[in-house]
């Protein structure tokens, strides 16, 4: 619960307080809708999926005999990782502006 106010000065305090928190909040609230439009850019959505889709597949099979296919499933996955990756930056490049601007 909070305190009454008493003064002007108390009022002003506690408005300058106010401010603060609201400029605060809607920083977060800028930071978590970029971090929402970056994820949902089609090649963050297709990274994150086929991403999850080879972890549940590799951890399934991990689970299950055989050195050899444990670890040919972990090359497999371990390779399609770093694929994504590099595609992802080389598109990322592709749309850079300091490349467009040259």
């Amino acid at each position: 619960m909070r305190k009454k106010i008493k003064s002007l000065k108390q009022l002003q305090a506690e408005k300058l307080l106010l401010k603060q928190r609201r400029e605060a909040l809607e920083d977060k609230m800028r930071g978590n809708w970029n971090e929402l439009k970056e994820s949902m850019k089609p090649l963050n959505i297709a990274k994150n999926a086929l991403g999850t889709v080879l972890k549940v597949g590799a951890a399934t099979t991990l689970n299950g005999k055989g050195m050899v296919k444990n670890a040919v499933t972990y090359g497999v996955t371990l390779l399609a990782n770093k694929f994504i990756d590099k595609w992802s930056n080389r598109s990322k490049k592709k749309a850079s502006p300091d490349e467009i601007n040259e």
